[in-house]
């Protein structure tokens, strides 16, 4: 098994592998996912929610996390095309525990690069989903075209959505439905995400939290940590800062 921690952001959805011994009590918007190398288990409470090598958990359901060997952490923006259609799989269920048989052959534990943890997510969506394939890469409208270079380039600007719209020559109610058609996360979450995404990749590169929070928008460390943690149910030093 390939012992090194990856840790990836993309628009809607990350991925971490690490080796998580537990996690207490908490809570994440995420949907998540879960692919450990032992039966791990979810508990709320005094109540065992799951026991297994592969789960799936719903948005904002208190659980503590007790791992077992290595895992692969998928998080899914409930807000998404990708998570709604997750929910749907939950069918109203805290945690759906699946087969082992849905990973079997998939080399999640050998995966060198997050390219190659994306192309396995990929296949596992399409197993679990057989008709819904995850948008990696969307071509869009040429006005959201121009929000999103916008929004690269101006992260660690306020981005209010008045000033979208300006740029979008649409009403905000038209950039907002056009936007999450389009890209398949609401606007606001899209550049929430964005913030995470520039200030994981600056902590990676070797820069502390406070700068790494500034250069994706946030105020200080402690908003970028409490997001984080809002998000992922981990603080970013337990899994950024190794």
């Amino acid at each position: 098994m390939n012992k090194t921690p990856l840790l990836y952001l993309h628009n809607g959805f990350a991925f971490y592998r690490g080796n998580l011994r537990s996690v207490s009590q908490h809570h994440h918007h995420a949907v998540e996912m879960v692919i450990s190398e032992g039966p791990c288990e979810f508990w709320n409470g005094s109540e065992r929610l799951h026991r297994g090598r592969v789960a799936l958990l719903g948005a904002d359901v208190p659980h503590r996390f007790v791992g077992n060997g290595w895992q692969w952490f998928v998080y899914v923006e409930p807000e998404s095309r990708l998570g709604w259609n997750l929910a749907q799989c939950l069918n109203g269920q805290p945690v759906l525990s699946l087969s082992d048989e849905l990973v079997a052959d998939l080399p999640v534990a050998e995966a060198a690069t997050t390219g190659e943890l994306t192309l396995l997510f990929g296949r596992l969506i399409r197993r679990l989903m057989p008709d819904v394939v995850p948008a990696l890469a969307v071509n869009v409208d040429e006005r959201i075209d121009s929000v999103l270079d916008y929004v690269k380039t101006h992260i660690d600007d306020p981005l209010p959505l008045g000033q979208l719209t300006e740029i979008a020559c649409l009403s905000e109610g038209r950039l907002m439905h056009l936007f999450k058609e389009q890209v398949g996360i609401p606007i606001r979450k899209y550049i929430l995400w964005s913030r995470l995404q520039v200030s994981v990749k600056h902590v990676l590169q070797g820069q502390n939290l406070t700068g790494a929070a500034h250069s994706g928008g946030f105020a200080d460390s402690a908003h970028f940590s409490r997001t984080f943690s809002e998000m992922f149910g981990i603080r970013p030093s337990d899994v950024l800062l190794k």
